[in-house]
């Protein structure tokens, strides 16, 4: 699957000044747009995005992942697993990360964000979303990280899922 990074623009960089004015308008539309730049080698996600002239990599802790989830579900998107971690942001060792993730997709399959978040603080009250992994058919997969780490088998489908969510949950 090909690297890509999600990266943001700082509003005050992006926007033009015009007879010393601010255009909230222009403010705001900037504010919520995401540009997906290629990552081929792999590189830390701040180091990517202080290559684009006023960019910064997004967050995306698990709230934001878990509003992409949902909206990738509506979009006709399959939840396949949630990467996660603990604390310190060292990923879930193995069994635990594949079962945990069974747990919390089928809590999301079957009551949404809601059961999902009310499993995270009741059974996993020290684990954390990282990141979760996205099947369209035919065979697109799709996979979004925290910091913005993008990883997929359709360039294109990506780009248009993310600049499309981005928009509608107002990520920034």
């Amino acid at each position: 699957m090909g690297a890509l990074q999600a990266v943001l623009h700082d509003v005050r960089d992006a926007l033009q000044a015009s007879n010393h004015s601010f255009d909230y308008a222009q403010a705001a539309q900037v504010a919520h747009e995401v540009e997906i730049v290629r990552n081929p080698q792999a590189r830390p996600p701040w180091v990517v995005a202080s290559e684009v002239e006023g960019g910064f990599a997004p967050q995306l802790g698990s709230p934001e992942i878990i509003k992409i989830a949902e909206y990738a579900a509506a979009e006709g998107f399959r939840v396949m697993r949630f990467q996660l971690v603990d604390r310190r942001h060292d990923l879930i060792a193995q069994p635990e990360q594949d079962e945990w993730s069974e747990q919390l997709v089928e809590a999301f399959q079957e009551r949404g964000q809601y059961g999902l978040q009310l499993l995270l603080r009741r059974d996993f009250p020290n684990v954390f979303l990282n990141g979760v992994e996205l099947y369209l058919h035919p065979g697109i997969r799709i996979e979004i990280r925290r910091r913005g780490v993008l990883l997929t088998n359709d360039e294109s489908r990506l780009r248009s899922f993310l600049t499309s969510a981005w928009k509608a949950l107002r990520l920034s």
